[in-house]
């Protein structure tokens, strides 16, 4: 998944809903213009987890002047993930954020 999104703030929230099987591995990277991609997000399973679950997200991506005006999210998934939401909004994650 990956969207392209013009800059007007300093900050994206980013809520993501998935499903996960019991091995499983989720990065998000910010691209943009002006300077190198970054890892702005990593979930991946542990020893152990014995099955499959849904699994629920919220983070924030702090943007500068560097970044530019357009910046590109993408989040990579390993086999088998689904993601059934991801909502990316300009500025801070509010309180009731949690509550996707």
């Amino acid at each position: 998944m990956s969207e392209l999104l013009q800059i007007t703030g300093d900050t994206l929230c980013v809520k993501l809903r998935i499903w996960v099987p019991e091995q499983f591995a989720v990065i998000a990277k910010l691209f943009s213009s002006r300077n190198t991609p970054r890892t702005v997000y990593k979930a991946e399973s542990t020893t152990g987890d014995k099955k499959a679950v849904d699994m629920s997200s919220v983070f924030e991506v702090p943007l500068s002047a560097n970044d530019g005006d357009r910046v590109q999210l993408v989040v990579y998934v390993s086999l088998n993930v689904v993601i059934k939401t991801a909502n990316i909004s300009i500025g801070h994650c509010s309180i009731n954020s949690m509550y996707l």
